[in-house]
Formats: C-alpha cells, structure tokens, sequence
C-alpha cells in the first residue's frame, strides 16, 4: 500500500539543495498529527533558520491529508523526507491498536468479559487509543530513523526531534552546535540538548546562556547514535512503563535507570516555541499561535552567540506515571517495533 511504499522507498526530495555538500549536518524529525495551521507555522520558521539547507527534514506522519502532504511537498529549502507509522488509528479504526470496540470503554461501564478487562492503568483506567498512539508513534519513528533509513546508516550527528506546533528561532542549528561542541570538550555526561525548557520564561536570562542538569525537557530535544543505542539497550523498560508520554517515560530511565546519570544542556534563552499551547496537558481549549509567535520573536534578540555561558543546577524530578499505558497489547506492540 502506500504508506508501505513510501517507507520503502524513502524517497528525498531536493536532493541537489546544497551543491557545495551532500552531508547532512542535522537531521531535524518531526512529528505531525492532523494540525495543519501549526504545522505551516513551523514550516515557516524553519524557512528563516540558518544553514537549514544543510539538514534533512523527516516529517513522521500517523494520519493521511492531502493538504499536509502538499504543505510539506512544497518545501524548497531543505532536503525533505516523509515517513507513515503504519500502526495509526486511520488505518485500524475498529481494531487494535487503534479503539477496539469490543474492549471496555475508557467513558462507559465496562462490560463483562470484555478482552482488557484486568488491564487498568495505575489510575483504573481503560486503554485510551488516541493516548497510547502518541507514545507508539513516537517509538517507531525513532527506531525506524535510527535503524532503517538507508540515508542515515553512517550519520552519527544529532537527531532533532520537533513537534508539528514548534517554532524555531533563526539560530537555533547554531545553538545546537554549540552545545554539541562544549560537550564534547567539557561534559561528556551530557547527552541529551534541548533549546528550551519545558515552559517559556519572563526572566532576562542572556542570549548563549546554558543550564546544566540531570533532566530530559522535550521541547526541542536533540541526541545523536550513540545515546539512542543507550536508549534502545533499555528497550523493555521503555515500552513498559505506565505512562503514555514518551518524555515522562524517558525521564524515568534517565533518572533512575541509566548509568552513569546522564544529564542535559537546555537552552536557557529559548530557542523554541510551543505553538499549540493547549496540548495533551493543557486546560486550554483555544489556542492563540499569533500571540505565542509574537511574543517569542520580540524575546529574540542577541541570536547567534560565539560562546555559551553555562551553569549547572542541582534537580531532581518526582517521576509520577501519568498512566494509560497498562495494557500488554500495548507493550507488546511497543517492544515488537523495536
């Protein structure tokens, strides 16, 4: 089918982009729902950033719309590639994994004898498939841009991973390598970089400063090879830990699994922003991209620093299992796509 296809083929368009090099410096996945405004708004960003034609962008798919494929078809300035889970609630609307009709209904009394009965989540709850999708899909677009896409079989760079209602900064590669470097030279320990934490701040912190700590945050999360072989040795814990977030679930086998501890550089001055504010965790229920937009360009000023400015925090979190991820089918699934 098609979906098949084009994981098969792992088609590239642009290809000539960067005359001077066929390297790739970054390669940049993102995720994509259903969201098309976001998803133009992100894509235009990405226009603006620096050296952006020296990426691959791989944009991971679990729903099919003609209008996205166009949106994202019609990029110019950089090497694009897209990518299907083929495991999504589009293509298995009545069945496992996506809302099996004959299970007990996360809303509804449950039903004697139905299949998930004994599978509640640590808050009681039924299997949620539109929950448990954004994990699964998560997963398989990892492993399959780390161990199946030909084109990447010798890069050891950094994986960026962005969401459909990100925004980028114009120097946000810049900051990338940066933090890339310093830790070559100076924090072995840090394996993971993000260009911003988890909320965007008010406070004045300078331009190419930089926290150091034990955490994952995922906006704008980057990792190269290496680290995923260290995520992927954990492959068990991954898929079943009761939580349907991959972020909180990586967080927990970085706090309490991985050795040594592993910690983050995370752009204090942030260089992303997240567009669709009223996401899984947000009581909004309207989202004012514009404003978000608007406010994150005022806050970029100084870009494109020539140094980093680091500072190491003490943090610890108190991992919490968000649930709606208790179902065996579910880890089974997780753990088959590895």
């Amino acid at each position: 089918d098609f979906m098949f296809f084009v994981n098969t083929e792992q088609l590239i368009y642009n290809q000539e982009i960067n005359e001077s090099s066929s390297e790739i410096d970054l390669v940049i996945v993102v995720q994509v729902h259903n969201r098309l405004i976001y998803l133009k708004e992100l894509i235009n960003s990405l226009a603006a950033a620096a050296n952006i034609n020296r990426t691959l962008l791989i944009f991971s798919h679990d729903v099919y719309d003609k209008d996205i494929n166009e949106a994202v078809q019609s990029i110019q300035f950089a090497r694009v590639m897209q990518i299907f889970y083929p495991f999504s609630i589009q293509t298995h609307p009545d069945e496992f994994p996506g809302p099996d009709s004959d299970d007990c209904q996360p809303s509804e009394q449950p039903k004697p004898n139905c299949p998930n009965i004994h599978f509640k989540d640590t808050y009681g709850n039924f299997r949620n498939a539109i929950v448990a999708q954004l994990k699964h899909h998560w997963w398989w677009k990892i492993n399959f841009v780390f161990n199946r896409i030909r084109a990447l079989k010798d890069y050891f760079g950094l994986v960026l991973l962005l969401e459909e209602d990100h925004y980028v900064a114009e120097d946000f590669i810049h900051c990338l390598k940066l933090m890339e470097n310093y830790s070559r030279e100076s924090c072995p320990e840090c394996w993971f970089f993000s260009l911003a934490r988890l909320k965007m701040r008010d406070d004045h912190s300078g331009s190419n400063d930089v926290i150091i700590r034990s955490s994952v945050e995922n906006l704008g999360l980057a990792f190269n090879r290496n680290v995923w072989y260290e995520i992927l040795r954990l492959a068990n814990d991954f898929c079943k830990f009761d939580d349907y977030n991959w972020d909180w679930t990586l967080r927990q086998m970085a706090s309490k699994i991985m050795k040594p501890t592993p910690s983050s550089m995370i752009m204090a001055h942030d260089r992303i922003a997240h567009i669709g504010s009223c996401g899984t965790h947000s009581g909004n229920k309207t989202c004012d991209a514009s404003a978000i937009i608007k406010k994150f360009k005022e806050a970029q000023v100084n870009l494109f620093p020539k140094f980093l400015n680091t500072r190491r925090e003490d943090f610890s979190y108190n991992i919490r299992n968000n649930g709606g991820w208790k179902d065996p089918r579910d880890h089974a699934l997780c753990i088959g796509m590895t």
